[in-house]
């Protein structure tokens, strides 16, 4: 039987990183620290731990980088408001754990490896 191991991380998409950032930082008292830049993607990220293995990744244009060839990932182009998008978890296996979630009523959504092991 496969079974969700953990959350890794959710993804609060935005037009605007900076004044993203800045506006949790008000919020909540925690500031984002720099992830990094997505080069050939247009995006770069700031991160907040959730826990000792979770965090929060807020995505969003880089304008320091040109326009990607390609619309920029999950959509970024077409936010107007920061918002939650999407979230990344372990899981072993994956398929059985997607079918025995369709079976059940719930979309998972499109399943994509982890950017990071994917190159």
């Amino acid at each position: 039987m496969s079974r969700l191991s953990r959350l890794d991380h959710l993804v609060y998409g935005t037009p605007d990183l900076e004044e993203t950032v800045d506006r949790l930082e008000r919020q909540t008292g925690v500031r984002a620290a720099f992830g990094g830049q997505h080069l050939g993607h247009g995006t770069r990220n700031a991160l907040i731990a959730l826990g000792p293995a979770s965090y929060l990744e807020i995505l969003g244009p880089d304008p320091e980088q040109p326009e990607p060839d390609e619309p920029r990932w999950l959509s970024i182009d077409d936010l107007e408001a920061p918002r939650l998008i999407t979230w990344a978890a372990t899981a072993s296996p994956l398929a059985p754990l997607v079918e025995q979630a369709a079976a059940r009523g719930i979309a998972l959504g499109r399943v994509q490896p982890d950017r990071k092991s994917a190159g």
